[in-house]
This record gives C-alpha cells, sequence and structure tokens, in this order.
C-alpha cells in the first residue's frame, strides 16, 4: 500500500493524494477504517468527499488507522526547479 500512496504524495496538489487515501479505505472498509481511527463513518465519507478539505487530525487519525506513516524528506534539485520561489531560494543559497 505506501508504494500505492508514494506517487500522490509526491504531486503538487493535495487531492490526488486525498483521492488515493479513499480508495485506500473503501479497499479496506470505511466503517473499520472509521471504527479504528475514532471517528464516524460520515465523517470519512465527508473528509473524502469531492471538495472536502479534511482537517490534519481527520487525515493523521485515518493514516494512523490504516498503520502507514508519511515522512518528510530533503527535497531534491529537481523539485526545486518546480517552484519558481524555491529556484530562486536554491539559487541563492548555492551561491552563498
Amino acid at each position: 500500500m505506501p508504494d500505492y500512496l508514494k506517487a500522490p504524495a509526491e504531486g503538487k496538489t493535495p487531492d490526488v493524494l486525498l483521492a488515493a487515501l479513499a480508495e485506500v479505505v473503501k479497499a479496506r472498509g470505511i466503517a473499520k477504517v472509521a471504527t479504528v481511527a475514532g471517528l464516524g463513518r460520515e465523517s470519512i465519507l465527508k473528509a473524502f468527499g469531492p471538495s472536502a478539505h479534511p482537517r490534519f487530525e481527520t487525515i493523521n487519525a485515518v493514516i494512523c488507522a490504516l498503520n502507514i506513516n508519511i515522512s518528510v524528506v530533503s527535497a531534491t534539485t529537481e523539485s526545486y526547479l518546480c517552484n519558481p520561489f524555491l529556484t530562486e531560494l536554491f539559487t541563492y543559497d548555492r551561491i552563498k
């Protein structure tokens, strides 16, 4: 499962990751994930519904219920090039 979520997590928008998480939740069973996460089934459906903006606490509870972790790693040079602001910072940092 972590491989299934890796590419969406590296995407530029959270919508892709939320959609992938929603698919994993459905595959595991919405009611079961909701129970383990300490949330109501309706809360899970609302959090992963169209145009949803779930709170971090909700996403974290679901991720914990799925028994997966999210890691923060240093960005590669290529990822800096996707964002003009970061490219400027990266270039400035390299000059110093």
